[in-house]
């Protein structure tokens, strides 16, 4: 009886260690399992910076937007309504176009028509790229 019982504990203790074995994971695994995580960390981080990226071009495209609106509402007022160019605050560069609105309508003499419209451009590129334009129509004196 005793060897019946010696030769159970010996076949119990086998199969215990194969389930140890079975349990557990392999370095070949682990080494899977670790790719795949810095695959899908890798992605994860490219999208991240990628709308970090979007976020500030987006921030810097609102700025030039607000310099050209500033602009524009201030030609003709403290701006005089010519031509002219300048930095922003930012870095970037602004241009103002004017120009009669309809160049191949002759102008009346001075006396009948002491405003006349100008088709007004105003463009503000941003330092680091990227451009606004913003067209409008103003009256000003005869040329």
């Amino acid at each position: 009886m005793w060897m019946i019982s010696r030769r159970r504990k010996r076949l119990d203790a086998a199969r215990l260690s194969r389930r140890e074995k079975e349990g557990g994971f392999t370095v070949i695994e682990a080494l899977v399992a670790f790719a795949i995580l810095a695959g899908v960390l890798g992605v994860a981080y490219q999208i991240y910076a990628d709308g970090l990226r979007r976020t500030a071009r987006v921030a810097e495209i609102a700025e030039a937007m607000a310099e050209a609106e500033n602009l524009l509402a201030r030609l003709g007022v403290e701006l005089p309504l010519e031509n002219a160019t300048g930095k922003t605050a930012a870095g970037g560069i602004w241009r103002i176009v004017v120009a009669p609105y309809d160049p191949d309508r002759p102008l009346p003499p001075g006396d009948l028509a002491p405003l006349i419209p100008y088709r007004v451009t105003v463009i503000v590129s941003a330092a680091k790229g990227g451009e606004v334009r913003l067209d409008s129509v103003r009256l000003g004196p005869a040329w």
